[in-house]
Formats: structure tokens, C-alpha cells, sequence
């Protein structure tokens, strides 16, 4: 079972990407918990971005995880 995502921890997509903290938690119309991203791009851009929780895992320290696909 999964850790329970909270603002301010550094998740990364299931499916590879780099790490991406986490900013706000909440729960759509549809009652899927939703959870607010944000990291900064190679050039220092910044992205912010709304991911359902489930597409999400706490990012574990070492390298980044390059992205499948």
C-alpha cells in the first residue's frame, strides 16, 4: 500500500519523470483525490501541474528516473 501523499513531499509519476513537489491535495467532483505539482524545468522554467494521486509515488533519494517510453 502506497504512503499517503501530503504537501510538501517530493513525488515523481509512476511512469517515470523527475521529482516534483507536492503543493496542495484535494478532492475533485468526482471524488478522486487530486495533487498539485511543481518543479522547475532544465532552463529553471517553472511548471505547475494537477495529477490524480493514483498516477503518483513518494520519490525515493538517489538519480532522477528517466521517463519510460
Amino acid at each position: 500500500m502506497q504512503d499517503k501523499i501530503k504537501v510538501g513531499d517530493r513525488v515523481t509519476l509512476k511512469s517515470g519523470y523527475m521529482p516534483m513537489t507536492v503543493t496542495k491535495v484535494w478532492e475533485g467532483l468526482d471524488h478522486q483525490i487530486m495533487v498539485d505539482c511543481s518543479w522547475a524545468s532544465k532552463g529553471k522554467v517553472p511548471h505547475t501541474k494537477c495529477y490524480p494521486e493514483d498516477a503518483l509515488e513518494i520519490a525515493h533519494e538517489g538519480p532522477l528516473t528517466p521517463m519510460k517510453g
